[in-house]
C-alpha cells in the first residue's frame, strides 16, 4: 500500500559494490491502470546520495493516477485519454526532477 492504494506486481533488481548501488529495474502497477518502470544502465546512486534513472510511465486512466498522487480519493473529471511519459529522474537531498521529459496523450507528442 502507498497513499492508501495498493501497488501491484512490484519487481526490482538491485546491484551493489563497495562504492555504489545500482537499480537495474524497478517496476510496479499503480492506480489508474498505470505501469511504472524505473532503471536502466545509468540508474545509480553516487556517494553523495544523489540518484539518477530512466523513468517510463504508461497510464490508461491518468486522472485516477493524478488523484492518487495528490492524495485524493474522488475524481471529478475523467478524460480517459492514455498517457505515456518518459524522462530521466534525478533525486538529490534538495530536489526531485524529471529531465528530458517527453509526454504523449492519446498518441500525440508533447
Amino acid at each position: 500500500m502507498l497513499g492508501g492504494r495498493p501497488l501491484q506486481d512490484v519487481a526490482a533488481e538491485f546491484h551493489t559494490d563497495s562504492k555504489s548501488w545500482t537499480v537495474r529495474r524497478l517496476d510496479f502497477r499503480a492506480p489508474g491502470g498505470t505501469r511504472v518502470s524505473l532503471g536502466g544502465t545509468g540508474a545509480q546512486a553516487n556517494p553523495s546520495g544523489d540518484f539518477k534513472a530512466a523513468l517510463n510511465v504508461e497510464s490508461s486512466d491518468p486522472d485516477t493516477l493524478m488523484a492518487w498522487l495528490q492524495g485524493r480519493s474522488e475524481i471529478t473529471y475523467r478524460s480517459q485519454k492514455p498517457l505515456r511519459l518518459r524522462g530521466d529522474v534525478s533525486v538529490a537531498s534538495d530536489r526531485v526532477a524529471i529531465e528530458a521529459m517527453k509526454a504523449e496523450i492519446e498518441g500525440g507528442g508533447g
